[in-house]
């Protein structure tokens, strides 16, 4: 009896139904050869060289079927960049894979309902969310180029150059306008309203018009700027390469305070209930007042940092190379020197969500996902994904994987429910 196929799907989407059917008919194998197996061994008081017998070839057939559906497994776990045997360990399910990623990735993002994946010839790729199907693909610079990142406004598509922002019909990726630069971008850009706003290389803020295809004002934030601002209610945050932390009314382009701290900073800062957090490489971390300035706590730590830090409840977790994840009150307003919950050594990554009631953290060098208990810090699953080269964390309800490989493949794995 054959339960399904062990050929690999060679289709360019392969949907979870598809993977359902493989999934449920590696299942029936099992039960039925347990069923046989369970048969087989049904004890009597007299038993033939006949019933032996019989009993050694439905032994046989267990022991064949259940090879069988290892081998497909091991196949299913080669053909998914992360294979249903992890995604199961997860307590997720592969909603879909599609091969139209390209080759080696450069920029991996999501924006509103579409994936966009920038290849190394620097061919961008637009993918549906729901079902992976690439809508088009076009060549949007030279391969020497190099691309920022890229944003979706309406029916629009904006691929951000360091001289030039090209604009893009979001329906099929025919140039529509191509916008040049008075400031070289230096960082991806954010959306503000009716402004696209970056990082320049002479380290301004700046406030791009989209519509219009100019620049509207500029901020001097430091020599040069690495790392995009962050948006939160009408509020940016940006840091320089200096050490430089300022906050900005983003509606008037408008300074409201800076601060100058020990070293640069190359991770974002992470903005929540009225209080910045900035991660440094002068090995602090440091909790301001996003009203005032006011410095309310600062944690020294044993290296310089270099992910941001993360906000979930009334706690931040931060990781610290070679120390593990640090967990710290969020709100020691009576604290200067800050509060350290925890520390968690075994912890090898940042964290990227939370999912109920856990923590995920997600390891680039180790290509790991661990899945962390709060309490303690103690880690409840670990596994490794290594054909994973980048991943991301958004979809439905914000807490669904993305990840792509090398060789273009990209799947998104949803929770059960």
């Amino acid at each position: 009896m054959t339960c399904m196929s062990g050929n690999a799907v060679d289709r360019r989407t392969t949907t979870s139904r598809s993977l359902g059917r493989s999934w449920f008919g590696l299942t029936a194998c099992w039960t039925v050869s347990l069923a046989i197996f369970a048969a087989g061994c049904t004890n009597t008081s007299r038993t033939s060289s006949a019933d032996a017998s019989s009993r050694g070839e439905k032994s046989g057939h267990v022991a064949a079927g259940a090879m069988a559906e290892r081998n497909i497994i091991a196949q299913l776990d080669q053909q998914y960049v992360i294979g249903p045997t992890v995604a199961n360990e997860l307590n997720y399910r592969i909603a879909w894979q599609s091969s139209e990623g390209g080759l080696n990735p450069k920029v991996f993002t999501i924006d509103g309902d579409s994936i966009f994946v920038l290849d190394d010839r620097n061919v961008l790729t637009r993918l549906r969310i729901e079902d992976g199907q690439r809508v088009w693909r076009a060549n949007v610079a030279a391969p020497i180029e190099e691309i920022m990142g890229v944003n979706m406004v309406g029916e629009r598509v904006y691929v951000t150059a360091g001289g030039a922002m090209m604009v893009l019909d979001a329906n099929n990726g025919a140039m529509v306008a191509k916008h040049n630069f008075t400031k070289i971008a230096n960082t991806p850009a954010i959306r503000s309203d009716t402004f696209l706003i970056y990082g320049s290389r002479d380290g301004q803020v700046v406030w791009h018009a989209y519509d219009v295809g100019h620049l509207w004002r500029s901020y001097k934030v430091a020599h040069s700027m690495h790392v995009p601002p962050v948006h939160v209610d009408g509020i940016l945050a940006a840091v320089g390469n200096d050490g430089t932390l300022m906050v900005l009314n983003a509606a008037d382009a408008t300074r409201l305070w800076s601060r100058k701290l020990l070293d640069p900073v190359v991770a974002k800062p992470t903005i929540g209930d009225g209080i910045v957090y900035v991660a440094g490489q002068d090995y602090h971390i440091w909790a301001y007042d996003l009203a005032t300035g006011r410095n309310i706590w600062r944690v020294m730590t044993d290296s310089p940092l270099d992910s941001s830090p993360v906000l979930v409840g009334d706690r931040v977790y931060q990781y610290v190379p070679g120390t593990g994840l640090m967990c710290l009150d969020a709100y020691a307003f009576d604290s200067p020197g800050g509060r350290v919950l925890w520390t968690s050594p075994d912890v090898t990554g940042p964290v990227v969500m939370e999912r109920r009631g856990n923590l995920v953290t997600w390891d680039a060098k180790r290509k790991a996902i661990s899945i962390i208990e709060p309490t303690r810090g103690s880690i409840v699953t670990d596994v490794t994904v290594p054909q994973v080269h980048q991943l991301l964390i958004g979809g439905e309800g914000g807490n669904e994987f993305f990840a792509i490989s090398k060789d273009g493949r990209v799947i998104r794995l949803s929770p059960r429910t």
